[in-house]
């Protein structure tokens, strides 16, 4: 290998990791840092690696919804934002490409590109607790002194939306038992998980807590399963339903629950319901309207205000609001292709996750399907580059068949050592 060669390796795969830690941290600087990784690597780009790839099908879907949003153009009347939208989802074209057409990354790199990831995040929850302790020391205004105000949802997710930031750590702490029962990495990484879990609980975002309580209740049945010990599995099952229990009876949670209450009981017809139902179902009339090809990657956002000043919903024009689900906004924006595309890549994720038994894509492609359910995720850059980065990463690197394969390797070559 020549020493420019050697260089531009170690450069990507230093951005490469910056990327990953950056993520969660500081979004900012991820769109330089994503330009120079992409630059590097347009100089081993190369069919030959595509061809070598198992997973051409989610390629395909995943590039197609970029196509889609490109196409859609054509009958945008907003050309402005429609560019601008465009530019924040660059990351769907930019990663399955650089991803599947690169050579394979060895698995050491894979592994520092997930360790990365779980330190940002780590990064990111300490910075926030700092912040929130700072502010609750010197706030001088008794009114809002109370610690939970400080220390939960958007006053403690200092960085990001909470629900991106639940999503982060649900994956960190899944990150985690895999790179430990799958990698035999040290379990030292283990109390990373006494920072991330609890992280969670303040973020107090609705959709982490049920999609955090999905997944663990998958991994407790899939051990249960897989290993059949009775004793363990019953501790398990028991410390999950205390969990529960806590989770439900926490002030925040009641607070969620009784609030939602309070939006049912309401008479007008704008607030008479939960937000998210009211946003879903003018999603569902702006469908109606434009069934087939969408309002076109532009024009979304100012046909929904349309539909807000129609029924003179206040809240929902003050606040821009979205429709707090990205398969109906696909299929708003780009007509029953995009939904059609945006439900195919799911689809394929979760069928080869199944096929090659790796739970910890499967894990992956579950999260943030459940969080598309309640939440716009490709609304904000940083959700984009998530969807995109680890998509990519997780599925186009050619890892080997199944993490039971893995495990065995790694078996294997520590016996010839």
């Amino acid at each position: 290998m020549s020493q420019s060669k050697y260089y531009i390796q170690q450069s990507k795969h230093f951005l490469l990791l910056a990327i990953s830690f950056f993520i969660p941290f500081y979004k900012k600087i991820v769109p330089p840092l994503i330009i120079l990784w992409f630059l590097l690597t347009l100089f081993e780009l190369s069919f030959e690696n595509f061809k070598q790839s198992r997973h051409k099908p989610l390629f395909y879907s995943i590039t197609s919804y970029f196509i889609l949003l490109v196409i859609s153009l054509l009958w945008t009347e907003n050309m402005n934002t429609g560019i601008k939208e465009l530019e924040a989802k660059l990351s769907l074209i930019v990663f399955p490409i650089a991803f599947a057409f690169s050579p394979s990354l060895s698995l050491k790199k894979q592994i520092n590109t997930i360790k990365a990831f779980i330190l940002g995040n780590i990064t990111t929850i300490i910075t926030q607790l700092a912040i929130a302790t700072f502010r609750f020391l010197t706030q001088k205004d008794e009114l809002i002194q109370k610690i939970s105000f400080f220390f939960t949802y958007v006053e403690f997710s200092y960085f990001i939306h909470p629900s991106y930031a639940s999503m982060f750590s649900l994956f960190s702490i899944i990150s985690i038992l895999y790179l430990i029962y799958v990698h035999k990495e040290s379990k030292k990484w283990l109390f990373l998980i006494l920072i991330l879990f609890p992280s969670i609980y303040l973020y107090s975002s609705k959709a982490g807590f049920i999609v955090a309580f999905i997944s663990i209740l998958i991994l407790i049945l899939f051990y249960i399963i897989k290993y059949k010990k009775l004793i363990p599995s019953i501790i398990s099952f028991i410390l999950f339903l205390l969990l529960g229990i806590f989770l439900y009876k926490s002030p925040r949670v009641q607070s969620l629950i009784k609030e939602r209450k309070i939006n049912i009981a309401k008479s007008k017809n704008s607030e008479k319901t939960d937000t998210r139902i009211i946003l879903w179902q003018l999603n569902v009339e702006l469908i109606q309207q434009n069934l087939i090809l969408g309002t076109g990657v532009g024009d979304y956002k100012d046909e929904m205000v349309k539909i807000y000043k129609k029924i003179r919903y206040q809240k929902a024009i003050e606040k821009m609001l979205d429709s707090h689900n990205q398969f109906l906004k696909s299929f708003a924006v780009i007509g029953i292709f995009g939904f059609a595309n945006m439900l195919l890549i799911f689809i394929i994720a979760f069928y080869n996750s199944i096929r090659e038994r790796n739970l910890y894509t499967f894990l992956f492609a579950m999260i943030l399907f459940l969080n598309f359910l309640v939440e716009s995720m490709l609304i904000k850059q940083i959700g984009v580059v998530f969807f995109g980065f680890f998509f990519s990463a997780l599925f186009f690197l050619h890892h080997p068949q199944n993490d039971e394969n893995i495990e065995t390797s790694l078996q294997s070559s520590s016996n010839k050592k």
